[in-house]
């Protein structure tokens, strides 16, 4: 048993290294972290402050930088790194709930998750949360094993970590703070407790001391996620129903099956481990399914990570006493992977939702297309207007190959999140227009410019700043013009 779970955890990292060969830095704010880190580190500083995100990622990256020499790179490492020993943390926590033949089962699954084959391969921080969050766990359901201390204290430590990369951490904490007091483990709420709020509370305490709200930056990202909400026309139906979707597409509904079988174990044991995991389980999904319903997240793929992860635990127990078989599971596995690959590279109507939930990310095509044009016919020194939709101006500037930190060829529209900031920053472009001469600007009809500057329809001539400009790029999200030959080059 122990061999082919060697074998099964070795192919997990075969396929997550072939992915971070494969794919492009896409994974939602993926290139915003190490733009981020890249800017501190032009002066480095104790710096606790990166917009509205925990920091130890930051400086996880700034550290892994310095041994690789690239920030971008140092991202990607960190959660190569991260992913494949995920898997064999899987492995371990399956095992402490429901012992070697579930683990062998969730090891699969979860070794042939598209969705966290494609984050290992970004320098986002969802796969080395999710590997802390998955240690603390391990940590925390060995000690209701054998009763160490110590183990439960490294839990604790392992988990406050993981608050520290993302708030998903602190939903975990909590609940397995409740399962303590719901058995009444006081010596062990006496020292988990501390251990895994350390983090929590300093944040909150520094919060408070720095801007005086304890919880300011939750805060400060609901407010984004409510603005960024007004933009979109997705229902709430339509959000709710997103994880599911998407943990059945990158798991398979075999997974799916397997983890809703683990439900009778809460009628005929609820006292197992394995019942504690799947009430723990559905605390978090109950908290999580709250959050999309008031506004408090944006419902996205990537956000699935942590509910597909716990799924994937929970499809071994339902899936050991299944007539499947690990090599069948397995063949359906790979399959999954083989189609969601294909249909990511074909173009559809489909294929950028494709691209989302595929185990090789790639910019969505629209994206893809207008920084690819850019990149082509960008002549060195040349300057240009990217104008921000979806908040992927970064994206934008990083696939027409600009570098991380922005220089002053690049005038890029900041984010809708401060209206006062980005009209002042809107003010600027005619002087950058006059100043720079922007041989390219980049407009979308839904971006944040359309706020600031009326165009006309259609792809055609415009005029800024007593500069002409030429339509020579349309696709569905954006308009790329060129300078007129008399205006437009800086001399």
């Amino acid at each position: 048993m122990k061999r082919t779970l060697l074998s099964i955890w070795l192919a997990g990292g075969l396929l997550r290294f072939g992915s971070f060969l494969l794919s492009e830095n896409a994974g939602g704010d993926a290139l915003a972290r190490v733009s981020l880190t890249a800017q501190w580190l032009q002066h480095p500083c104790l710096q606790v402050h990166f917009g509205v995100w925990l920091p130890l990622h930051f400086w996880l990256i700034g550290a892994a930088s310095l041994l690789v020499g690239d920030v971008e790179l140092a991202g990607r490492v960190v959660s190569l790194i991260f992913g494949v020993l995920s898997v064999g943390v899987v492995a371990w926590l399956t095992d402490e709930l429901a012992g070697e033949q579930a683990a062998l089962f969730s090891t699969i699954v979860f070794s042939f998750y598209s969705l966290h084959i494609a984050y290992s391969a970004t320098s986002s921080s969802d796969v080395p949360y999710m590997f802390l969050a998955l240690t603390g766990l391990a940590l925390f359901f060995r000690w209701r094993n054998v009763q160490s201390n110590w183990l439960l204290l490294y839990a604790g430590i392992a988990l406050t970590c993981a608050a520290g990369f993302r708030y998903e951490a602190w939903i975990l904490i909590f609940g397995l703070i409740l399962i303590l007091v719901y058995r009444r483990t006081w010596w062990g709420l006496a020292i988990f407790a501390p251990a895994s709020g350390a983090f929590p509370l300093f944040w909150a305490a520094y919060e408070w001391h720095a801007r005086g709200n304890p919880l300011y930056a939750p805060a400060l990202n609901h407010s984004l996620v409510t603005e960024q909400l007004h933009g979109q026309t997705a229902s709430l139906l339509y959000r709710l129903a997103l994880p599911a979707v998407v943990v059945a597409v990158t798991l398979t509904p075999i997974a799916v099956v397997g983890a809703l079988r683990s439900l009778r174990l809460l009628q005929r044991n609820g006292s197992s481990l394995a019942a504690e995991f799947l009430a723990l389980f559905l605390f978090f999904a109950s908290v999580e399914m709250l959050q999309i319903t008031t506004g408090g997240v944006m419902s996205f793929a990537r956000y699935t990570l942590s509910l597909g992860s716990m799924i994937a635990v929970l499809s071994g127990i339902g899936l050991q006493r299944s007539a499947l078989r690990p090599r069948a599971l397995t063949a359906i596995m790979c399959a999954n992977l083989l189609l969601l690959s294909a249909l990511s590279l074909i173009q559809t109507r489909f294929e950028d939702k494709a691209r989302s939930v595929s185990p090789v990310l790639h910019f969505r095509r629209y994206l893809d297309d207008a920084g690819g044009f850019l990149k082509a016919h960008l002549k060195e020194g040349e300057a240009v207007v990217l104008d921000s939709y979806n908040d992927e101006s970064n994206e934008l500037a990083w696939r027409a190959g600009f570098p991380l930190i922005p220089n002053s060829r690049e005038f890029i529209v900041s984010d809708s999140g401060d209206r006062k900031a980005q009209a002042s920053m809107i003010a600027s472009l005619v002087p950058f227009i006059q100043a720079q001469h922007p041989a390219y600007v980049v407009f979308s009809p839904q971006g944040e410019l359309s706020s600031f500057i009326s165009l006309p329809a259609g792809c055609t001539k415009i005029q800024l700043a007593d500069s002409d400009f030429e339509c020579v790029f349309d696709n569905s999200e954006y308009q790329i013009y060129k300078a007129a030959p008399t205006y437009g080059r800086r001399r």
